[in-house]
């Protein structure tokens, strides 16, 4: 019989608790290579936290360095963007809250609930992937994005729905649409949590934001992933789970899953991805429900 899950963190994984996800494209970035394509060989990593508690957790389940959900702490998040020549080590404000033609950043919140409210105040103005396409492909160059500078937009269809974008300026003063991206930080990393920590080590910068609603069809949509892996992933939250793996010497051992542990590096698949991919399936897969 499965037991029931009791640790603090974990609890906090359901699919009513997720606050939002992060997708990432096959380009760095899509708008300085007009390529929208997703990445195939991802699985989506999902922020978990109930709006009755200040404290939140990162649930990555696909990454080089492993899986693992990390221990939930109160964070302060935000969004980023940049035209494409900007590196975001050069979003030079000391201040969060800061808009330019060319990058922008901004305060989501620090609680679960205020990130859920201010992110469903951004679907107000949405676009169509077509669109949002043609206004940035360089080839038409009397295309342009059709919102003002600085606008936020929600992608309502095709294969990033959910995500939100901005527009920006791109080294010729052509309006684009530029992916919003998610950055956070231990709110114990600054005094003033209207600023950046002064430390710029200490900001998690993220992938793109996809709406908490979404990421199950994204999962869905993945051809190596598929949808079940999205559900098996979320036994964790209500019951232990173990992962257990056979030795050198053919002795089976067993560990319990718990945060801020890695487990499944791709350093243990010769740095294939696609075998990482498949392993931490089949793990997720084997968990008790």
């Amino acid at each position: 019989m499965p037991v029931v899950q009791d640790d603090a963190t974990l609890q906090l994984i359901s699919a009513d608790n997720i606050m939002f996800g992060t997708i990432d494209f096959d380009k760095d970035d899509p708008v300085l290579s007009n390529d929208y394509t997703v990445k195939q060989l991802q699985m989506p990593s999902m922020y978990m936290g109930n709006d009755a508690d200040v404290e939140a957790s990162r649930y990555r389940p696909f990454h080089s360095s492993g899986f693992m959900v990390g221990q939930a702490q109160q964070r302060v998040f935000g969004m980023y963007s940049e035209a494409v020549y900007i590196q975001k080590a050069t979003l030079k404000s000391t201040v969060v809250d800061n808009s330019s033609d060319k990058s922008a950043s901004f305060i989501l919140g620090k609680t679960p609930k205020e990130v859920r409210d201010k992110l469903t105040s951004f679907k107000a103005v949405t676009i169509k992937i077509s669109d949002l396409i043609a206004a940035n492909d360089e080839s038409q160059p009397e295309k342009k994005a059709k919102h003002p500078l600085n606008q936020i937009v929600y992608v309502e269809d095709g294969a990033f729905a959910g995500t939100f974008w901005i527009t920006l300026k791109d080294n010729k003063g052509n309006s684009k649409y530029n992916n919003l991206q998610i950055m956070d930080w231990d709110i114990t990393s600054t005094s003033d949590i209207q600023k950046f920590p002064n430390e710029r080590e200490k900001i998690h910068w993220g992938h793109t934001c996809i709406e908490h609603n979404k990421i199950r069809d994204f999962y869905a949509a993945l051809p190596d992933v598929g949808s079940d892996s999205f559900d098996n992933l979320l036994k964790l939250g209500k019951y232990q789970q173990f992962l257990v793996l056979v030795s050198g010497k053919n002795d089976l051992k067993t560990w319990e899953i718990l945060p801020n542990a890695e487990w499944l590096p791709r350093s243990m698949y010769n740095l294939n991805a696609k075998a990482q991919l498949d392993a931490v399936k089949l793990m997720a897969s084997g968990f008790e429900s």
